[in-house]
């Protein structure tokens, strides 16, 4: 494999867990330590952990300066379940764009964080309305997002690709009816096309 390849493959779990807000395994065998007992319990949890890569196109490399997205996909995580990590890496191996996306297990609400251009986005529903919140400079970050789908439009890219961009997709068709400064959960309004867009976003399983 490309040395350079490998390199960006090799995801640090640490950093992984932390951008989650995931305990390390250290932090779980510590919390996890029963009283009079000489030896740690290891809680039973099981989870899998996937990565793809692929090289951007030139225009994204010339437009924004990712030479390659990395995608992180970890399923099983108790009180998150499904997270998909996205990362756009330039040529030197910089991470230039990185976005968590995962889904409550529970409710199914969706909730997606901006780690480079610093916000949040959130979309519940409760009792038949759509709640929303958002803080990510949407306009800011379609443009990495976009570079994205088109660089992933292939029969052959992973499922959790093909998610991400439908989702972004559907969060850029939305911008207009959600403030950047709306970190509280709002109604979301707008037409009747507008929750057909939120009940699709989801609906969509990342996994």
């Amino acid at each position: 494999m490309n040395p350079f390849l490998h390199r960006l493959l090799s995801v640090s779990a640490g950093v992984y867990r932390r951008a989650l807000g995931v305990p390390s395994v250290a932090g779980l065998l510590t919390e996890t330590k029963e009283p009079n007992s000489g030896a740690p319990t290891i809680p039973d949890v099981e989870t899998t952990m996937e990565t793809h890569a692929a090289w951007a196109s030139l225009e994204t490399r010339s437009s924004i300066g990712i030479a390659m997205w990395r995608l992180t996909i970890e399923s099983g995580i108790p009180a998150i379940g499904a997270s998909i990590v996205v990362e756009g890496i330039d040529g030197h191996g910089v991470v230039k764009f990185s976005t968590v996306i995962r889904r409550n297990p529970k409710d199914k609400s969706l909730y997606i964080e901006s780690c480079k251009h610093s916000g949040a986005f959130s979309l519940a529903k409760s009792s038949g309305a759509y709640l929303v919140s958002n803080t990510i400079n949407l306009p800011q970050w379609t443009k990495f997002t976009s570079a994205f789908k088109a660089d992933w439009s292939t029969d052959k890219a992973p499922t959790a690709a093909r998610a991400v961009a439908d989702i972004v997709d559907m969060l850029g068709r939305l911008s207009s009816e959600i403030p950047r400064t709306q970190s509280k959960a709002r109604v979301l309004g707008g037409s009747y096309s507008v929750g057909l867009i939120a009940a699709a976003m989801l609906a969509q399983p990342l996994v």
